[in-house]
Formats: C-alpha cells, structure tokens, sequence
C-alpha cells in the first residue's frame, strides 16, 4: 500500500520509544522518538492506517530559508536527509571550482537555484506528507477486526 515503516507493537517496545494511540483504531503503538518528535508518518500494524502529525508550512520554509540543507533533518529520516546534505554539500564543493568559468549572470542564477532547492525540496516533502496524511484511511474491514 505504501512504503512508509510500520510502527512496532507495544509489547515489542525497544528503549527509546513512545508509545501513542493510532488515529484510526485506537490502539497503542511504539514509535522512534525521532518519528513522534518530527510527525513522521508511520503505518499500523493493526489496522495499516498511517499515522503521524500535520505539518506547518510556515515553519518547514523558514527552517528551509533559515538552515538550507540542514532542514532536511526536519522533514525526512536521518539516513535520507545524510544523503541529501551529502549531495548538496558535494554540490557546493563542485560549484566553488567550477562557477567561476561561468559568466557572472549565470553565477548569479545558479547560486538563487542552489540556495532554494532545499526550500523546494521540502515544499514538495510536506505536499506528499500532507496528501498522504489525507489519504490514510485505513481500509474498512480492518477496522472492523
């Protein structure tokens, strides 16, 4: 249905975890801090709705203008967002060598591009987490269990 993780049971909690209730059912789940503190979503293992919190658009654009790259810790899972400061501090290290070859308009363009892409980024992160969010209703006869 979707490849988000599923969240553990309670009576499988690892130290570390919280425990909420699903949206849907009602039932408790064991959530990673690092899940419940940013909202990620999660799927239930009851009934396979998602769960996590809504996001504020105000506040993911200004950690994207304020921290840049480093908001992707924000809106995505460390393994994801490692990879994605990687790239973009990659990229910057490959401008600074080669920006200077380009004429100074150009330079100007590419600089605006690299430093609003990680606010696009995670413009379109909070869309689909949003959608999804939307869009979690569990399927009925799993509710019905």
């Amino acid at each position: 249905m979707n490849n988000y993780p599923k969240a553990s049971l309670p009576d499988q909690v690892k130290q570390g975890a919280i425990i909420k209730r699903c949206f849907h059912c009602g039932k408790d789940l064991s959530l990673k801090k690092w899940d419940s503190w940013n909202g990620f979503l999660v799927e239930c293992p009851r009934c396979h709705g998602l769960h996590g919190k809504r996001w504020n658009i105000r506040r993911v654009l200004l950690a994207s203008f304020l921290f840049s790259a480093f908001s992707f810790l924000f809106t995505m899972r460390p393994r994801n967002a490692a990879l994605s400061l990687l790239g973009f501090i990659v990229a910057a290290i490959f401008g600074n060598f080669f920006l200077d070859r380009f004429p100074d308009l150009v330079q100007i363009v590419i600089v605006i591009v690299f430093f609003f892409s990680p606010m696009l980024i995670n413009a379109v992160i909070l869309m689909k987490h949003e959608r999804d969010l939307d869009d979690s209703a569990p399927p009925k006869q799993a509710l019905d269990s």
